[in-house]
C-alpha cells in the first residue's frame, strides 16, 4: 500500500482504530448479529508452490482453543469437498499432477502471538469462524475459466458452511472476542 495506507493482511492490534478494513469487518459482523451465523473465507493467490491449496485454519486453532472439534470438523468438510471439486474437473498443476488441498500448510493465515494479524485472524479474534485459502494460478485460472468448476467449489464451501457452522455455537464465556 502507499504511504499512509494500512495493508489489511498485516495489521497490528494497534492499528485496528484505524484500519477501514476492521472497522467494515466490526459493521459487517454487528448488522449480522441476529442473522445465520458467519463464516468468513478468504481467498489469496499464490505462486510458490503449486500442488496445493493451502487451507489455513491456525488462527481457529490458536484463539479457540477449546474448539478443537468444530475446526476438526470444518477442516475435513472443506478438504473432502473442495478436494472433490479438483479431482471430478481434473484441476492439475502444469506438469499434469493432481492438485489438492493442503490441511497444515506453511501459509495458514496465522503469524503468531503479539505480532501482526491476517484477515482471517481479525475474523476469530472478534468470534467469527474464518479460514484462508492460498490458491496457485492454475486453480484461480480454472476458478475463473471454468463455471462447473466454480460451481462444486462453491457449492464446497456452502456444504461446510451448512454442515459445520451453521450446527455451531460458541458455548458462554468462550466468545474470545477482542476489540
Amino acid at each position: 500500500p502507499g504511504k499512509g495506507r494500512l495493508d489489511p493482511n498485516y495489521l497490528l492490534e494497534e492499528q485496528f482504530a484505524s484500519s477501514p478494513w476492521h472497522r467494515g469487518l466490526h459493521k459487517w459482523i454487528c448488522s449480522h448479529a441476529a442473522d445465520a451465523p458467519l463464516f468468513h473465507v478468504d481467498i489469496h493467490g499464490k505462486v510458490s508452490e503449486k500442488l496445493h491449496v493451502d487451507l489455513g485454519v491456525q488462527p481457529l486453532i490458536s484463539e479457540w482453543p477449546r474448539e478443537h472439534a468444530f475446526v476438526d470438523c470444518l477442516t475435513t468438510h472443506l478438504t473432502k469437498g473442495i478436494n472433490k471439486a479438483l479431482l471430478d474437473h481434473s484441476v492439475l498443476s502444469l506438469k499434469g499432477k493432481q492438485i489438492s488441498v493442503d490441511e497444515d500448510p506453511r501459509l495458514h493465515g496465522y503469524w503468531g502471538p503479539d505480532t501482526v494479524t491476517t484477515i482471517s485472524h481479525q475474523s476469530v479474534m472478534l468470534g467469527v469462524p474464518a479460514v484462508q485459502f492460498e490458491m496457485p494460478p492454475r486453480v484461480r485460472e480454472r476458478l475463473v475459466g471454468s463455471p462447473p468448476f466454480l460451481a462444486d467449489f462453491a457449492k464446497a464451501l456452502a456444504g461446510a458452511y451448512r454442515e459445520v457452522v451453521t450446527g455451531w455455537r460458541r458455548g458462554p464465556g468462550q466468545a474470545g472476542v477482542r476489540r
